[in-house]
């Protein structure tokens, strides 16, 4: 114990020459320790990402499209292809999705007297009204081009507003189109597979004063509001919401369905969950898609900056290490003569060894506390420019679909919610949360700097002490 007390005193006896050496160490160590705090940032990144990032799959029938209305041709998916699905290895979540198809039902012009023709508003088999006004950009969409008038020009059929249709979605599973729970705000999901049962968007409850318990009239049944949900757009938060075998039924679609969402677990997994969809339903008869790519180049960005966060730990601690050692050497060779005396009292090579190194770990120990501070202070913005140089800024669209809402059974009540259209993402966009934090790891990494900074920077020099004979130091004073 007086060993360990002698050279702590040691340390500090010499104040100016202590504050020097504290704080070129401090610099030092604080480089070391921001960048194990990017490095330990930068794994639970890599972590997050490869079990929530694009880990979605969106499978449709060859051929076709997913959105408002129909697009495209080919066979219709199947709820037996559903249950193949959920029962592949890999995969953590599931959803399908049947859309009614209500986007241009009953859409059309009369013709009156003249030959003038007279624009129709769309019908909904819902008898709710809807929160959006078709617009500009609605009227275009249901606009028939030119018609002859009276007159013998030609012009496009003047179209008034209207409200949009009510769109309704039959849905199973519990994964919306991003791969989440839905939001509901109020009451609670279905409680029966093929009832009249209906979750509702929050906009168009609010324009139509539906509350938990509210009944409406679609497709000729009573449907009861069971829940509420948020999607995070107006657009979405306008649709309705209904169990998958009650919407097959009421559009004559028995045992079809439009869409169908899995998430993999990791996206390590996500090729083999692909291949594995492909496999069983047949590469001819569905189309795969994901956006998986931007995820990866994240990764692959996030791994970019632990080799060089690797790399620059090991740069710092030898610096350290070698300042130890210049500093060490020095004070061997002021107190040969102390080193000497202490030989020639008794005093062992191991004693007097561990009293130096000692005072190697006590000088680094104070410098860890300056070089913590100013680590914390600038560790987030050291990550933050190593993401930034090191990231490309690739795009993907995660948009599978513009009206796709597939979830329900089990889905949790959260307050908020995703929206239903998902925006283009880009590799920086998945990695502008990057933060650190100081947990246990950082700390335990910490003490294993400081412990090797001491060794190193002490060992040569202590092994200069055994070499040390008092007679010698005695003929030369």
């Amino acid at each position: 114990m007086s060993v360990i007390i002698r050279g702590a005193k040691n340390a500090v006896r010499n104040p100016i020459r202590a504050g020097s050496v504290v704080l070129l160490l401090g610099v030092a160590t604080a480089f070391a320790l921001s960048l194990l705090l990017a490095n330990q940032a930068v794994k639970n990144k890599i972590a997050n990402l490869k079990t929530t990032g694009a880990t979605i799959l969106t499978i449709l029938p060859a051929g076709s499209g997913n959105g408002f209305g129909f697009q495209g041709g080919g066979e219709p998916l199947t709820s037996a292809m559903y249950d193949q699905v959920k029962t592949l290895a890999h995969i953590s979540d599931n959803g399908a999705t049947l859309n009614l198809e209500q986007g241009r039902r009953g859409v059309r012009f009369e013709t009156g007297a003249g030959g003038a023709q007279t624009f129709q508003a769309p019908e909904s088999k819902i008898a709710l009204e809807s929160p959006i006004d078709a617009g500009t950009l609605g009227r275009r969409s249901f606009s028939n081009g030119a018609s002859d008038n009276t007159d013998g020009s030609t012009a496009p059929t003047p179209i008034p507003d209207f409200k949009l249709p009510v769109q309704a979605t039959g849905v199973s599973g519990n994964l919306n189109a991003e791969g989440e729970n839905y939001a509901l705000t109020a009451g609670d999901w279905f409680t029966t597979a093929d009832g009249y049962q209906a979750v509702v968007g929050k906009d168009l409850a609010t324009k139509n004063s539906l509350k938990v318990g509210s009944t409406f009239v679609g497709y000729d049944q009573t449907f009861t509001v069971v829940g509420i949900f948020d999607a995070g757009s107006t657009f979405a938060n306008a649709g309705v919401l209904m169990p998958l075998k009650t919407a097959q039924t009421l559009s004559a679609q028995t045992g079809e369905v439009t869409s169908i969402i899995v998430k993999a677990d990791s996206i390590d997994n996500i090729g083999t969950v692909e291949a594995a969809i492909k496999n069983a339903l047949g590469s001819d008869k569905v189309d795969v898609t994901s956006s998986a790519q931007n995820t990866t180049d994240a990764i692959n960005s996030l791994k970019s900056i632990q080799r060089i966060s690797v790399a620059g730990v090991v740069i710092a601690i030898v610096a350290a290490a070698v300042i130890v050692f210049v500093v060490m050497v020095m004070i061997v060779r002021e107190r040969k003569k102390e080193i000497a005396v202490l030989k020639a009292i008794g005093g062992s090579n191991i004693k007097i060894t561990g009293q130096f190194v000692t005072e190697a770990v006590v000088l680094t120990l104070l410098s860890v506390v300056v070089g913590s501070l100013i680590a914390l202070a600038s560790s987030n913005s050291i990550t933050k420019l190593l993401v930034t140089t090191n990231t490309k800024d690739s795009t993907t669209s995660s948009d599978s679909s513009a009206l796709s809402l597939p979830g329900g059974g089990r889905v949790r009540r959260i307050i908020g919610g995703p929206r239903a259209q998902r925006e283009e993402t880009t590799t920086k966009d998945l990695l502008k949360d990057v933060k650190t934090s100081v947990g246990g790891v950082f700390i335990a990494e910490g003490l294993a700097v400081v412990v090797l900074i001491g060794v190193l920077g002490s060992a040569i020099p202590a092994f200069a002490i055994s070499k040390i004979r008092p007679a010698e130091v005695m003929r030369g004073e």
